[in-house]
């Protein structure tokens, strides 16, 4: 689910044991191997997805060195129709989520709803 909610550039509302709320995005809530930045006490409330990134063109795939296996690596790409924007986020091989900003390095028009995604080379858009 980690995967998904950061994918999908969800944010989190977080409630305290005091009553205070407080909203933090998927991609910061996961720290390290089983550690998250809940405090003592504090509940995931809730999940809130953005219109537009349900709105996004999406594909997704598991790597297993076995046939049943855990995941070696799971992948899923996001990508808004009509732009050359996407979004490629690593799991599973990775002690927290990774998500890559990529961009098309050709000079090709941007893909129109419904079409495939352009070949060729990608770059890395640095963060």
């Amino acid at each position: 689910m980690i995967t998904l909610t950061v994918a999908l550039e969800e944010k989190y509302e977080l409630w305290s044991p005091g009553g205070s709320a407080r909203i933090v995005d998927a991609v910061g809530f996961v720290t390290g191997d089983n550690q998250n930045i809940l405090t003592p006490g504090e509940i995931l409330r809730r999940i809130d997805i953005p219109a537009r990134a349900l709105r996004k063109r999406t594909a997704h795939r598991r790597f297993t060195l076995t046939r049943l296996g855990r995941s070696t690596v799971f992948l899923i790409r996001t990508q808004t129709p009509g732009m050359s924007d996407l979004l490629l986020t690593v799991t599973a091989g990775t002690t927290r989520p990774v998500p890559e900003l990529c961009s098309r390095a050709s000079t090709s028009s941007p893909p129109t709803s419904g079409s495939p995604i352009p070949t060729g080379p990608l770059t890395t858009v640095a963060t």
